[in-house]
Formats: structure tokens, C-alpha cells, sequence
């Protein structure tokens, strides 16, 4: 293959030196060996060539960079369709071939970078697609899976892989939506009980009040005939609260510490029952007022 390369670029040169003394186009040689199919002689033909015209330099390296590949020969493509892209960096023969020797050799976010080139240029090409999905499917990037084969959806010769992969990414995303709303809902959990536990330290608070409240034990002054006094008795019986209970009409010396009480807090003695909560007076049962001086809700 060499030998016929270089006749073949000995004939290239001859063609210029009838026109005297021109310099062989690199581009022609290059094309020349492309056609023979030796890619060696190739290479050596644009080596140190970087003065070229853009887009047939660029197309030449990428039909180069393709044909290395159909021959197996994934490094060489990689370093002509690089060079093609130098050249012109959207050559669509160049970006294909990297796009497919990094699918080949797994190369995964190089090749959903050089798949989102090609999207930009192909949309509608069904192969890149299928490449781009692949790549995103690797990477666990469900949402750009459907995203690239959705518009493929419904085509005539639909096939078992692109329907495979659409149903993997809705799976996929089934389950990626699940765990956000896992997340969302530990999320509101972990708010839910720094509450709780915020509504735990002021209860424990209230009853540390209730407590000192109750370690003050109530002094209820009555009379055997009140009927307010009954209802008081029995309401701290109920809530559980211990009271000392004082009949004005038995002992004399609870009568007059009832009435001092009442005239300290410039309250009438005249009735009953009197209700004494830690230095707090009050006459008459009012069960609002002796649960805010107890502290209870």
C-alpha cells in the first residue's frame, strides 16, 4: 500500500513540475492517498500542514477519521477527526466520528459532549440519537434520555433498543421522582420534629410553672351551704390538685385570715369561697382566672 502511495505522489509532483516549479498542493497528495486507501502515507502528507483551507481540510480529516474506524483502527480516527476539527470545529463527518470512537470505547462524558455538537447540527438523525442516549443512559441522565429519543418516538422502523431505553428512562425517572419526594418529606419531617421538640422545652417550661404553682398548695376559705364552694372543691378534686380547704363558720382564726387576706388585696369578705393561689386572691370560683394563676391551659 506504501509503494503505491508514493507512485501515486511521485506522479502528483511530476504534475506540478510540468508547470514548472510549483509546489504540490498537500491537500491533493493527501486526497490522492486518501483514495488508495493509505491512511500512513496520509497523515504524512498534511504533517506540519496547518496553513490549509479550512473546510476541505477539515472534510478531508473527517472521511479520513471515518475510514480509520470502519477499519478498527479507533486511535488513529480519534487523532484525524481531532485534527479535522481544529480546522473547523463543527465538521459534522469529524464530531460524528469522535462521537462514535467515544461511545466505542466508553468514554462517556467525552461522548455526551460530542453528542450535544452533533444534536445542535442533526436533530433529526436517528443514529445520533441512539448514540446521545446511549452516552446520557450511562451517565444516569434520564431526563436528557427521553429529551433525545422522544422526537423518535413514533418512527416506522422503531426499534427494540429505542424502545428499551425510552421505557428504562421512564423507570428511571419514576423513581428519581420518588426520591424527591422522599427527600421533600424527610425534609418536612426534620422540620416537623425540630417544632415538636421546640413545643416540647415551652411545655416542659409550663409545667415547671405549674409545678412551683402547685408546690404552693391553694387555700380555699368556704362554708358548708355555698354553693360555689362545692363546685370549686370538686373542680380541684377533678384537675387533680392538691387545695387545703378552711370553713369559715368552724374556726374562727380561718376567718380572720380570710378577711386580712381580702383587705390586703382590697377585695369585700363578704363572700365565699375565697380562693388564696400562692399570695393571689380572689372571691367567688372563677375557673378561667384559677387556671391562668395555676398556670394551666
Amino acid at each position: 500500500m506504501r509503494q503505491g502511495s508514493s507512485l501515486l505522489l511521485s506522479l502528483v509532483f511530476l504534475a506540478g513540475g510540468a508547470h514548472g516549479a510549483q509546489k504540490a498542493d498537500p491537500l491533493a497528495v493527501a486526497r490522492e492517498h486518501l483514495k488508495a486507501g493509505d491512511l500512513d502515507a496520509f497523515v504524512d502528507a498534511l504533517a506540519g500542514s496547518m496553513q490549509l483551507p479550512a473546510q476541505p481540510a477539515a472534510q478531508l480529516y473527517g472521511e479520513a477519521a471515518r475510514r480509520a474506524l470502519e477499519s478498527g483502527d479507533r486511535g488513529l480516527a480519534s487523532l484525524l477527526c481531532e485534527r479535522g476539527l481544529k480546522h473547523r470545529p463543527r465538521e459534522p463527518v469529524s464530531l460524528r466520528t469522535c462521537l462514535q470512537v467515544a461511545v466505542e470505547e466508553g468514554r462517556w462524558e467525552e461522548a455526551d459532549g460530542w453528542g450535544d455538537a452533533l444534536g445542535e447540527l442533526f436533530a433529526d438523525d436517528f443514529e445520533v440519537a441512539m448514540m446521545r442516549a446511549r452516552a446520557a443512559r450511562e451517565l444516569s441522565r434520564w431526563a436528557k434520555v427521553t429529551a433525545v429519543l422522544e422526537p423518535h418516538r413514533d418512527r416506522p422502523a422503531r426499534t427494540p433498543m429505542l424502545a428499551l431505553l425510552l421505557e428504562e428512562a421512564r423507570l428511571f425517572r419514576e423513581q428519581e421522582a420518588l426520591r424527591e419526594q422522599r427527600a421533600e418529606l424527610e425534609a418536612k419531617l426534620e422540620i416537623a420534629v425540630k417544632q415538636a421538640r421546640q413545643l416540647g422545652r415551652l411545655g416542659g417550661e409550663e409545667d415547671a410553672r405549674v409545678a412551683r404553682a402547685r408546690s404552693s398548695v391553694p387555700t380555699l376559705y368556704t362554708t358548708s351551704w355555698c354553693g360555689a364552694c362545692r363546685r370549686a372543691r370538686a373542680w380541684f378534686g377533678q384537675e387533680g390538685i392538691d387545695f387545703e380547704e378552711k370553713d369559715i363558720e368552724k374556726d374562727s382564726a380561718a376567718q380572720q385570715e380570710m378577711t386580712r387576706k381580702c383587705q390586703r388585696a382590697g377585695l369585700r369578705s363578704g363572700g365565699v369561697p375565697v380562693i388564696d393561689i400562692d399570695g393571689e386572691v380572689m372571691v367567688g370560683f372563677d375557673e378561667a382566672r384559677v387556671r391562668e394563676l395555676l398556670g394551666l391551659r
